[in-house]
């Protein structure tokens, strides 16, 4: 028989209800579990698989000192965290995490006070600042329900890569023959359905042009085409949904879109967010708590910094991050994947996984929830909860009041959840530091981010679960294809700054003109990270294989 356990999915921000099996210390199964406010009785294919990474035989489960494991030490685990925090922490600093949940990240800004320490659960300062505005305007984020029932949906963004079960929810309107608008740049499955549904209208854009459309959407000033035709499908309808992935958006964009739904008496606004902590990060990081912790470090303010559960080595800011740490004394990380991070750490901890822990997430739509361990193994990991006990009664005085702000009674496991007021967004919640910043445009090649459904931060460090990656090649448009002569080619070199690349290449037909798309393990070994001056180069076969085919088709 299994043991069973309810939980929630940590694989984006959705914050789908689940079922956990275990036996014997093991994730054995996970399975939807109902809950009529978030899922109903669904889970998309990224919830049922990519916590078993918590079972990957690449999993850390042993201490490291300068990478070199120490297993000898595991059971000192603790007495080492300890030891690090009394004493090389009068210059110390530390870093949370959008995957880490609520109560570990309220815990870590506590300590940080106590301790008169920086403290910021993000590792990009402009996602921060994404995050936090479109937090605070989810006050009327409609739920999956409000989806699934709408009569006009207008999507911006990648949504089903970035939020599966929106995209699900959003083909149940499809099917009613209900207008669905979607803007994308880089490819999704979800623009497929436009082969099957005439009511879907895609506009395929680069990112750096999105703001532009959206421009032209808030002002009403396009009465032809699709600006136009949205526009009269949103005002005519009763509940119109419009939906932004907030990684393919802009603060600018953002803005936009809130700007676009405020057109609209009926409309609601929904944000799907980075990580299925991002929400409670918003939370509880101070304003441009980012910046503030990477400056402080490369003043030469900190000499010691404690990470849990994130990776700054792999996000978009790593160049400054890698600059930063190399300045720092000690390194310590905690974490249940063995990360690029991690890998430099001076003293690595390994943590228990999402399945093996109680906690509290709050979903893209501002809902408390809370969640409870499957299993504990019988090994000495670190617990973001038996943290929280053992630090002193003023510090758990002040957690439990950050808490109260939130939720007068912990919601249940079995209950389903709390939403949050817009008082209470608003009262924790500051972006008037927020700078509106343009975006910057390319006379050259755009390069967007390509991402398949199954990709999550945890999963990506499993390798039985990474390597089902069903994309490895970099995808182009037809027209740089044809403008280069590449349509006998199978192979391109990609280069930048110094560095480069060669892949094999299908044409993409969701693409925008003149764009390629990359997966970002790729776009981090080009160091590419903003708009940069890519070259292509197509590499000619010395044998045809009549057998291959051409690289058209893929989307």
């Amino acid at each position: 028989m299994l043991d069973k356990s309810e939980s929630i999915c940590n694989h984006c921000s959705v914050g789908c209800n689940i079922e956990v099996g275990s036996r014997k210390q093991t994730l054995r199964v996970i399975k939807p579990k109902e809950n009529e406010s978030v899922n109903k009785y669904f889970i998309c294919d990224k919830g049922r698989y990519a916590p078993h990474a918590a079972d990957s035989s690449d999993r850390p489960l042993d201490v490291y000192i300068n990478g070199t494991k120490e297993a000898e030490l595991n059971h000192d685990a603790g007495k080492l965290l300890k030891e690090t925090l009394q004493n090389d922490f009068k210059y110390g600093g530390i870093l949370g995490s959008e995957r880490e949940d609520l109560i570990s990240n309220v815990t870590l800004k506590e300590l940080s006070e106590e301790l008169n320490v920086p403290f910021s659960s993000f590792n990009d300062s402009d996602v921060e600042d994404k995050v936090k505005l479109a937090v605070s305007l989810s006050a009327n984020s409609p739920s999956i329900d409000d989806i699934e029932v709408a009569d006009c949906i207008f999507i911006v963004g990648e949504i089903t890569e970035q939020a599966t079960m929106l995209d699900l929810a959003a083909r149940q309107a499809l099917k009613k023959e209900v207008p669905v608008y979607l803007i994308n740049s880089a490819p999704t499955l979800f623009a497929e359905l436009e082969k099957k549904y005439s009511n879907l209208k895609r506009l395929s854009i680069p990112t750096n042009e999105i703001n532009d459309e959206l421009t032209k959407i808030k002002n009403q000033n396009d009465d032809d085409g699709f600006h136009g035709n949205l526009q009269n499908d949103i005002a005519n309808a009763n509940k119109p949904v419009i939906l932004g992935m907030v990684d393919s958006l802009s603060l600018k964009g953002i803005q936009l879109l809130n700007e676009i739904n405020e057109n609209f008496e009926k409309s609601k606004l929904g944000f799907a967010l980075p990580a299925s902590g991002s929400y409670g990060a918003a939370l509880v990081s101070q304003p441009q708590s980012c910046d503030k912790l990477l400056t402080s470090i490369e003043n030469g303010n900190l000499k010691t910094l404690l990470i849990v559960g994130n990776d700054p080595l792999s996000g978009n800011q790593r160049k400054r991050w890698k600059n930063a740490i190399a300045k720092l004394e000690k390194l310590v990380v905690i974490d249940y994947i063995y990360s690029e991070t991690a890998k430099e750490a001076n003293l690595f901890l390994p943590s228990t996984a999402h399945v093996e822990r109680n906690g509290v997430l709050i979903n893209f739509e501002g809902r408390v929830q809370s969640f409870e361990a499957s299993y504990k193994k019988e090994l000495p990991l670190f617990d973001p909860e038996g943290l929280r006990k053992s630090l002193s009664s003023n510090v758990q005085t002040k957690i439990n009041e950050f808490l109260n702000k939130l939720f007068i009674t912990k919601p249940s496991v079995k209950s389903q959840g709390v939403l949050l007021t817009a008082a209470q967004i608003k009262s924790l919640i500051n972006t008037s530091h927020i700078n509106f910043k343009e975006v910057k445009t390319s006379n050259g090649i755009n390069v967007e981010v390509y991402r398949w459904f199954g990709e999550e931060s945890v999963a990506n460090f499993s390798k039985e679960i990474s390597s089902l990656s069903p994309q490895k090649n970099v995808l182009i448009s037809k027209e740089i294809i044809e403008d280069n002569k590449g349509t006998e080619c199978y192979e391109v070199k990609l280069k930048n700054n110094g560095k480069e690349i060669i892949m094999p290449f299908k044409v993409s037909k969701q693409l925008p003109k003149n764009s390629i798309a990359l997966q970002k393990e790729k776009l981090n070994e080009l160091n590419i990270f903003e708009l940069s001056n890519i070259q292509l180069e197509f590499i000619k076969p010395l044998f045809t294989d009549a057998s291959q085919s051409n690289n058209t088709g893929g989307y």
